[in-house]
């Protein structure tokens, strides 16, 4: 469940970088070819493989092919990349965990030496304790205010 998770933030966190701006094969494409782009993207009832091939058809169409198989071949080492990540973090989250624990375990250090302790082992493992003590906090708070939300948190 965590794993899933993991990749789905990795592949979320993708999508939004790699679109900020807009994907390099729209600069300086025309309204038009814009408008079909984000056509083809934004239907809800095509499977993934028809939108990949009706992009690769659009991407022909307006002679940008070769901008286009680059950010593909780009998004697809950035996804390969994550997921190497991701299982690595996972694998080493049991081996961190215990080490966390031992270090807040001993009662024999002061809480300098503890957070001395817990600072080297972030600096070994930054996503693997960043990711425990992410799972071992409170939840977040609900959000609060904003569209369609209640204003200031209150309850009526």
């Amino acid at each position: 469940m965590l794993q899933k998770y993991l990749i789905s933030f990795f592949l979320i966190v993708a999508i939004v970088f790699a679109h900020r701006g807009g994907p390099p094969f729209l600069k300086g494409a025309s309204r038009e070819a814009v408008k079909e782009f984000f056509k083809i993207q934004n239907n809800k009832t095509a499977k993934i493989s028809e939108i990949e091939s009706q992009t690769s058809a659009w991407a022909e169409k307006y002679n940008v092919t070769a901008t286009y198989k680059a950010a593909e071949a780009k998004r697809v080492e950035f996804e390969t990349g994550a997921r190497k990540n991701v299982t690595t973090v996972i694998a080493n989250l049991p081996t961190v965990k215990t080490q966390l624990e031992a270090i807040f375990d001993n009662k024999d250090q002061t809480f300098a030496q503890q957070r001395q302790a817990v600072d080297a082992l972030r600096t070994k493992y930054p996503k693997e304790v960043v990711t425990l003590f992410h799972l071992s906090g409170p939840p977040p708070p609900p959000p609060r205010g904003g569209r369609g939300g209640r204003r200031g948190g209150r309850r009526h």
